[in-house]
């Protein structure tokens, strides 16, 4: 099927397969370079998602069962420790067996695993190095890079994981195009909104405007510029900005000209800065 040919891969229910074969073709479609690629890759990406959720549905009930017996096994087998145990204290009543030889009839204990919550934590700490370094945080290779960590494949972890990314990214909302649309990619979050888009536009304003709203006006602001603006604060600046553009949006022109006086103070080299005061100079 074409979708298969798409992704360059076999057909698959695996969604991690899909998703680090959608990964792997994101760097030859790149959503500024190749924006007809992109769409079909995406395409190809939702449906082969959908084509394995379904599998997994109709699977479900047999995996079900599975563990139910595995779970009867090991409820047979765990039985048998205790027993051996309460021979050798016996026996050591008796016969004063050692220390040494009791530990050694003990079960080995099996390696005890990071547990979720320092998963995620760790996970978190990536995405904020990630944003809060300027030049990481234009880079869509970074975050590519970030969403094909071990967690994003995680099935348990998944629901967390998105509802972190998303209260992260509502209130770090500065980032290029190019990486809201990698990301949405990853979270979709347009399913989402598509549930209730009042609500989750309420909640979450600045990724349904970055995200999903009208991306050429919401991330049209260029930020290759500032990768050389030195030490600066880098979201007072995109957040004034923003703000701006916003506020010629609305027609508002005196937050507007207050918004550009904020962001030249901050960095006045920035050419959008000029295309803003045009545009605001057009107005009056």
């Amino acid at each position: 099927m074409h979708i298969w040919n798409t992704l360059g891969i076999d057909p698959s229910g695996d969604s991690s397969v899909i998703k680090r074969a959608y990964a792997k073709q994101l760097k030859l479609h790149h959503p500024e370079d190749d924006p007809e690629g992109y769409q079909r890759l995406r395409e190809a990406y939702d449906q082969a998602l959908r084509q394995a959720k379904q599998q997994s549905n109709r699977s479900v009930n047999r995996i079900v069962s599975e563990e139910e017996d595995e779970q009867q096994e090991d409820q047979r087998v765990s039985v048998s420790p205790r027993i051996v145990l309460q021979e050798v204290d016996h026996q050591q009543e008796s016969q004063h067996v050692s220390v040494s030889n009791r530990i050694m009839i003990l079960p080995e204990q099996d390696h005890v695993p990071r547990s979720p919550e320092h998963q995620l934590n760790e996970f978190m700490g990536k995405v904020k190095m990630i944003y809060h370094t300027f030049i990481s945080r234009i880079d869509t290779d970074c975050w590519l890079e970030l969403m094909n960590d071990d967690v994003m494949w995680n099935v348990n972890l998944q629901r967390s994981v998105y509802e972190r990314m998303l209260n992260f990214l509502e209130s770090h909302p500065y980032l290029p195009r190019s990486v809201w649309q990698l990301l949405e990619g990853s979270f979709r979050w347009k399913e989402k909104a598509l549930e209730d888009r009042d609500l989750f536009s309420k909640r979450y304003p600045n990724v349904f405007i970055y995200a999903l709203e009208d991306q050429q006006y919401a991330t049209s602001l260029r930020y290759s510029f500032l990768a050389d603006a030195g030490n600066i604060d880098y979201d007072a600046f995109l957040h004034y900005r923003v703000m701006a553009l916003r506020a010629l949006k609305d027609h508002d022109l005196q937050t507007a000209e207050e918004m550009l006086n904020k962001a030249c103070e901050v960095f006045p080299s920035d050419p959008d800065l000029l295309r803003l005061h045009v545009i605001s100079s057009w107005d009056n």
